[in-house]
């Protein structure tokens, strides 16, 4: 019971991290949102997909490392001698590097507000602290049917959804 247990808890955490390997292109981050929200000069946005491109670069081994380290989770968790000391080792490098990576994300986007003019800056840090994400929210889902309860997608206004569009 307690082995069925802690296999539970650890694919429960895998499917909670499965979110961290999706790698979409700048248009569907919020990349293109930002710029427009910021009306970015030419030479502000060379300069924003430089730091993106940058970010890119830095983050594509860690997730290549996460996705490995996933794989021995997966390994370790259907091995006939069941080994806590190697899942623990392994769930320890996954959190090292989900920091690294959240860490390198902060900062990306401190890189991009000191490009940017303090006007720009206000825009960017009203959203901020709005405490909106780059990106998609939570909101009604897109699953099979039409579903009720809370979901991943654009929730009920749609993505265009106030004053300051999400980016």
């Amino acid at each position: 019971m307690k082995r069925l247990m802690i296999i539970l808890s650890l694919l429960s955490l895998f499917v909670l991290t499965t979110g961290i390997f999706a790698q979409k292109g700048m248009m569907q981050r919020g990349g293109y949102r930002m710029v427009q929200m910021l009306d970015l000069t030419d030479a502000q946005q060379s300069k924003f997909q430089d730091l993106r491109l940058d970010l890119e670069k830095e983050i594509a081994p860690l997730r290549s490392k996460m996705h490995n380290l996933h794989s021995e989770l997966r390994m370790q968790m259907a091995a006939e001698k069941f080994d806590q000391g190697k899942v623990d080792n392994i769930l320890e490098d996954m959190e090292d590097l989900r920091t690294q990576i959240h860490s390198k994300r902060i900062q990306h986007h401190r890189a991009i507000r000191d490009m940017l003019t303090p006007e720009q800056q206000k825009k960017f840090d009203l959203h901020v602290l709005s405490g909106k994400r780059f990106g998609r929210g939570w909101g009604h889902g897109h699953g099979f049917g039409p579903g009720k309860g809370r979901g991943f997608g654009h929730g009920p206004h749609g993505p265009h959804f106030g004053d300051c569009p999400r980016f």
